[in-house]
């Protein structure tokens, strides 16, 4: 809870406050920008720590297996196509002037 009441507590903008918060992302960093005079603004980038592990979703048997049958699907309906425009090619070809 005490974590939770800091990490709103840093996206206040209080006026004595260096730096002003910009907004976050949907990973949780936040974004900052300091002011200095005369010249550009400084963008602040603040990594969330929070999940350090990368996350892995396990296909079950069922899904590899429609997935493998719709890859065969899609490559018959794919030489199924190629065929067809291969003879649309040749008719073409066919009914041209020589």
């Amino acid at each position: 809870m005490l974590k939770i009441f800091f990490q709103k507590l840093e996206t206040v903008n209080f006026p004595w406050s260096k730096t002003r918060y910009i907004g976050a992302d949907l990973r949780g960093n936040l974004y900052f920008e300091r002011k200095r005079s005369g010249f550009r603004s400084k963008r602040i980038v603040k990594y969330n720590e929070g999940n350090k592990t990368m996350d892995y979703n396990t296909a079950s048997l069922s899904d590899l297996l429609a997935e493998q049958k719709r890859l065969s699907d899609l490559a018959v309906k794919v030489n199924a196509i190629q065929q067809k425009e291969l003879q649309d090619k040749l008719k073409s070809k066919e009914l041209l002037p020589k």
